[in-house]
């Protein structure tokens, strides 16, 4: 009769070993990883801080350009109402229309400086329509403008005739 004799290491079943079982390494993966993430994230939020940061500084010019105008018709309404009363239509005598008033910004700083543009239509008997575009320039070649029409009725309160009309504009 044969006997068999086990030899130890030899046919015994091994059970298989996971192929991910050695860990070395896996701590370099994980902060790859949250680097990859926290990068992605922090490009979204500088993308929307920055968008913000534009949106919020065309508004300040918008909103300049509008008070420009405004104060081209705050100008203009008591020169043209003197000339309408004095002899019932617009002569242009204290000379403002189509003409372009400059201011420099308060500071002196040149590269933004505002202006409104006056224009006055008295071809209707019945009412003369003034028209003020207030422009800020910004930088070198954008121009920010805001445009105002109003109606003045001959007799009567000046009325606006529009809503303002904003907009940019490239320059050369």
């Amino acid at each position: 009769m044969m006997t068999s004799i086990q030899l130890p290491g030899k046919n015994r079943i091994h059970p298989k070993k996971p192929i991910f079982a050695n860990n070395r390494g896996a701590a370099l993966i994980y902060l790859i990883s949250i680097i990859l993430i926290m990068s992605v994230l922090g490009s979204a939020m500088l993308n929307l801080y920055s968008t913000s940061t534009l949106s919020q500084v065309s508004t300040n010019h918008m909103d300049r350009a509008y008070f420009m105008a405004e104060s081209g018709a705050g100008y203009a309404f008591p020169l043209v109402k003197v000339d309408i009363e004095s002899n019932g239509t617009y002569d242009d005598s204290h000379g403002i229309h189509n003409q372009t008033f400059i201011l420099e910004g308060g500071d002196g700083n040149s590269d933004e400086e505002g202006r409104f543009h006056i224009l006055v239509d008295d071809s209707d008997p019945d009412f003369t329509l003034l028209t003020c575009v207030g422009t800020i320039t910004v930088g070198v070649s954008t121009d920010v403008e805001t445009k105002i029409v109003y109606r003045m009725a001959k007799t009567g309160p000046p009325v606006v005739l529009s809503d303002p009309v904003q907009y940019f504009s490239q320059g050369p």
